[in-house]
């Protein structure tokens, strides 16, 4: 595990910034210093927002912090933090565990009642189609009836399941990408309930991740313990 202290030491290395780069916690009271050598603080913190961002997480008060250097790092964070992103990164390390297997391993059933990656993503778009419809305030169309989700015929073949899949990503973060970081957060009505687009766009960030890990255990099955992200 990794202590707050030893993440905040990481994040600061790797960014280039030094500790005195790190913004300021200021008591209740205690005036506010906006002089040259503190206005550039925002800028150099806007470095670390990568790492901030990649971990899901962020040191910063939400006390009384000198208001300048606050708007002007809200402004660079913005479109940094919408879950969309988060989505679009998901979508880019599932597409390279998938380029990654051989032809074969598509089809290929590893056991009596194991899915093929054919049925790994064939059930990955109709959950990604289903919720950008959600989003876009349309009723989904009906479920697949059965236990688990298998390919249709003719979904086979690495081509045919890379297409599928690049077509089902490429609408799916077209609608994402459209929305505001405000129409992100708005609330919409499921057939489940309430709940928001930023939610779905986690949900299926989620979902990606969970799948994108079998494709990885399936390439060790056939021998492959190469690292494919990039």
């Amino acid at each position: 595990m990794v202590r707050s202290n030893d993440f905040n030491s990481c994040v600061l290395a790797e960014s280039g910034c030094t500790e005195t780069d790190r913004p300021r916690r200021v008591r209740p009271n205690q005036p506010t210093n906006l002089d040259s050598a503190h206005r550039p603080v925002a800028y150099r913190v806007s470095k670390v927002r990568l790492k901030v961002r990649s971990f899901g997480m962020a040191d910063f008060d939400s006390g009384p912090i000198q208001k300048v250097c606050v708007r002007r790092l809200n402004l660079a964070m913005a479109a940094e933090t919408q879950p969309a992103r988060s989505l679009e990164r998901a979508f880019t390390i599932f597409f390279q565990d998938l380029e990654a297997l051989p032809a074969n391993a598509f089809t290929k059933r590893f056991g009596p009642v194991t899915r093929t990656v054919a049925d790994i993503v064939h059930e990955v778009n109709l959950v990604n189609d289903s919720a950008v419809m959600e989003m876009r305030g349309e009723k989904p169309f009906p479920w697949p009836e059965g236990d688990w989700v298998t390919a249709p015929d003719g979904l086979s073949s690495k081509e045919a399941v890379i297409a599928a899949f690049e077509t089902s990503r490429q609408k799916c973060l077209e609608t994402t990408g459209a929305y505001s970081a405000e129409q992100i957060d708005e609330k919409i009505t499921t057939d489940d309930g309430d709940t928001t687009r930023a939610e779905r766009c986690r949900f299926m960030t989620l979902h990606l991740w969970y799948h994108s890990g079998q494709l990885n255990f399936i390439q060790t099955l056939i021998g492959d313990t190469a690292w494919h992200w990039s």
